[in-house]
C-alpha cells in the first residue's frame, strides 16, 4: 500500500483529534473544577514558560525536519540527532533553573503571591516543552506516524487521569501541578527513548560545525519563533499586568483557540518535507500547487467552524468552560476571526528554502504593530482591546509571508493560493451563519440547559446541510491530494 501525504495526514490529525479532545476535557474540568484564581495562576505558569522556551531554543526543533530530509545517509542522521539533543537538553536544564531561580520576580510582576508555590512547574516544564518540541517532526520523517499516535494518545490520557485523580482525592492545586509534571517528565523521558531506538545508537556530542550550520539555519527561524509566541502572549501578559489573577483567567480562555486547525497542522507536518525536496530542486509551481490544495482542504474545515464560533460563541463557552467566563464572549469571537488564519503556515515555502531571516522579518513588524496596539486598544475597549491588537498583527504577517513568498519564487500573490475558491467557501459560511444566527435570536437560545439544547439541534442542522453543499467540491481536492506520494 502506498503512503501517500494524505495517508499521513490522516493518521496525523486521527491522533490529534483524539489527543486534543482529551486535552480539551482536560481543560474543561480543570475551568470548572478549579476557582479563577487558580487557573489564572496556571495561565501564567504556561505563559511565562512559552515565551522562555521560544526564547532560549534558538528554533532547533524547526531544524528537525530540514537537516533530516537533507541527510540520507542514517550515520549522518545520528550525528546530527547525537548533537541536537545533547544542545536541546542542555538549554532546557539551564532555562529551567534560571526560570526557578527568578520566581520572585515572575511573582512580582503578576503580583500573585501562590506562584511561589509552584517554583518547581518553572523547573521542569522547559525541559518537557523543549523534549516534545521536535518530535513530530522525527516521527514523521521517519515514517512512525503510527508510533506516534499510539504515543500522543497515550500522553494526552495520562493528563486527563491525573485531573480526575485529582479531583476524586480533593487533591490541592498544588498537588495536581505535581501529577501534572510527573506526567510531562514521563513522556519526555520516552521521547528519548524511541528517538534512541528508532535513529540507532546516539551519544552525547558537540560537533562545532555541524552545530554552527544548524544554528545558522534555525537561529533566524528560532527568532521567528519568539517573536511569533511573543506575539501570541502578549495579550496575556498585558491584562495579567493591568488587571488582576481572575480576569487573566477569564481572558486566557477566552483567547483559548479551540483545535479545529488538526488537519492543517498534520498537513504541515507531511507536506514540509516534500516541499523542501521540490524547492531544492526549485520546482516552485508544483510546490505551491501541493500547497495551496492543502490550504483549501484545511480551510473547508476551520472556516466552518470559526463561523460556529462566533454564532454560537455564549453557548460554546458555557459547556467548555462554564458560565463565570461568559465576560470572556467577545475575546472569544475575536479570536475565532484569528482561526482563519490557521488554515495553513503561511511560511511554508520560505521556511522550505531556506529564507528563515525572511520569515523572521515579517514576524518582528507583527510584533511591532502588536505592542504599539495593545495598550492603547484596552484603554479604549477593555479586555477585547488586545485581541483586537493580535488579529491584526496575526494577518499582516501572514499577507507579509506570502508577499515574501513571491518575491522569492517569482509567482504573482494571486496564483499563490487558491483565493477564488477560499472567497466561496467564506461566502457560504457568513450566508449560513448569519441564517443560524437569526434563528437562535428568534427562538430565544441563552446559556441554560434549554437554550443550550437548541442551539445544539439548530447547530447539528446547519452541518449537515454544509456538509452536503460542499461535498463535491472538498472530494475534489481531497483526490489532488490524495494522489501525492
Amino acid at each position: 500500500m502506498k503512503n501517500s501525504m494524505a495517508r499521513d495526514a490522516i493518521r496525523l490529525t486521527v491522533a490529534r483529534v483524539i489527543t486534543t479532545a482529551i486535552g480539551l476535557l482536560t481543560m474543561i474540568l480543570l475551568s470548572h473544577f478549579r476557582t479563577l484564581e487558580e487557573y489564572g495562576s496556571f495561565s501564567q505558569v504556561q505563559t511565562v514558560v512559552n515565551i522562555f522556551v521560544s526564547l532560549f531554543i534558538l528554533g532547533l526543533p524547526g531544524s528537525l525536519s530540514y537537516f533530516l530530509v537533507r541527510n540520507d545517509g542514517d550515520r549522518d542522521r545520528r550525528v546530527f540527532l547525537s548533537n541536537y539533543l545533547t544542545l536541546s537538553t542542555l538549554i532546557s536544564l539551564v532555562l529551567g533553573a534560571a526560570l526557578f531561580f527568578s520566581t520572585p520576580l515572575i511573582e512580582s510582576y503578576y503580583g500573585n503571591d501562590y506562584l511561589g508555590a509552584l517554583a518547581f512547574a518553572f523547573a521542569l516544564l522547559p525541559w518537557a516543552s523543549i523534549t516534545f518540541g521536535g518530535f513530530d517532526n522525527f516521527m514523521v520523517v521517519y515514517k512512525r506516524t503510527h508510533l506516534l499516535m499510539i504515543f500522543k494518545i497515550s500522553y494526552s490520557t495520562c493528563l486527563l487521569l491525573a485531573i480526575l485523580i485529582a479531583e476524586w482525592q480533593q487533591l490541592s492545586f498544588h498537588d495536581y501541578m505535581i501529577l501534572y509534571l510527573l506526567v510531562q517528565s514521563a513522556f519526555s523521558a520516552v521521547i528519548y527513548i524511541l528517538v534512541t531506538r528508532i535513529a540507532g545508537h546516539l551519544r552525547v556530542s558537540a560537533d562545532r560545525r555541524l552545530l554552527q550550520s544548524v544554528l545558522a539555519f534555525s537561529i533566524p527561524l528560532g527568532l521567528a519563533t519568539v517573536v511569533g509566541t511573543w506575539n501570541i502572549e502578549l495579550d496575556k501578559l498585558i491584562v495579567g499586568r493591568l488587571t488582576n489573577t481572575e480576569s487573566l483567567a477569564i481572558y486566557s480562555n477566552g483567547s483559548r483557540e479551540l483545535p479545529v486547525s488538526l488537519l492543517t497542522t498534520a498537513m504541515t507536518a507531511v507536506l514540509l518535507p516534500r516541499v523542501v525536496r521540490d524547492a531544492k530542486e526549485f520546482k516552485f509551481n508544483e510546490a505551491t500547487d501541493m500547497w495551496g490544495t492543502a490550504t483549501i482542504i484545511s480551510y473547508y474545515v476551520i472556516c466552518f467552524f470559526s463561523a460556529l464560533c462566533i454564532v454560537a460563541s455564549p453557548q460554546v463557552m458555557t459547556v467548555l468552560y462554564s458560565e463565570k467566563y461568559l465576560p470572556g464572549v467577545p475575546v472569544f469571537r475575536v479570536y475565532s476571526l484569528v482561526m482563519l488564519m490557521r488554515t495553513t503556515y503561511f511560511g511554508m515555502i520560505l521556511n522550505a528554502v531556506g529564507k528563515t531571516k525572511m520569515i523572521l522579518l515579517s514576524s518582528l513588524i507583527a510584533l511591532t504593530m502588536n505592542v504599539t496596539l495593545s495598550v492603547p486598544l484596552f484603554w479604549v475597549f477593555g479586555l477585547i482591546g488586545p485581541a483586537i491588537a493580535s488579529l491584526v498583527s496575526i494577518v499582516s504577517v501572514g499577507l507579509l509571508q506570502l508577499y515574501l513568498t513571491g518575491r522569492i519564487t517569482g509567482i504573482t500573490f494571486r496564483a499563490l493560493l487558491p483565493w477564488r475558491s477560499l472567497f466561496r467557501v467564506s461566502l457560504v459560511n457568513v450566508v449560513m451563519g448569519v441564517i443560524v444566527y437569526s434563528v437562535l435570536w428568534s427562538i430565544h437560545a441563552g446559556t441554560d440547559m434549554a437554550g443550550i439544547a437548541r442551539t445544539v439541534g439548530v447547530c447539528s442542522l446547519w452541518v449537515i446541510v454544509y456538509a452536503l453543499v460542499m461535498r463535491k467540491s472538498f472530494q475534489a481536492h481531497w483526490a489532488r491530494i490524495d494522489r501525492i506520494e
